[in-house]
């Protein structure tokens, strides 16, 4: 989703996108994305991905709301958009990194301690 979001300013010359747009998807992407973050650090550990997340979702806010309709508005939304998505591949990285590790078998001196 991250990368269709970063997509849409290229599209708004095509497609005619209301205003409002911006705030109706980070009012969706915002929380969906926290939540998504929070929960791989809770099984991961690593605070990387929330923190780079929630840089990616100011620069998203910033983009729709504080520089909305200046010349500002497309490279803070990109910018956002991108490192959303650096979050959301380092999350998912670590998460399965996590879950291939509690998969492998333990060797049978790990077991007895």
């Amino acid at each position: 989703m991250p990368f269709a979001i970063a997509a849409l300013p290229a599209l708004a010359t095509i497609l005619p996108v209301s205003e409002h747009f911006h705030l109706w998807i980070l009012a969706f992407a915002a929380p969906v994305a926290m939540i998504a973050l929070w929960s791989g650090r809770t099984r991961h550990g690593a605070t990387g991905p929330l923190l780079t997340g929630g840089v990616g979702l100011v620069l998203l806010l910033l983009g729709a709301i504080v520089f909305g309709e200046t010349r500002w508005e497309t490279g803070l939304t990109v910018a956002g958009s991108l490192t959303l998505a650096l979050a959301h591949i380092r999350n998912w990285r670590m998460r399965r990194a996590v879950s291939c590790d509690q998969l492998e078998p333990r060797p049978a001196a790990m077991l007895e301690a």
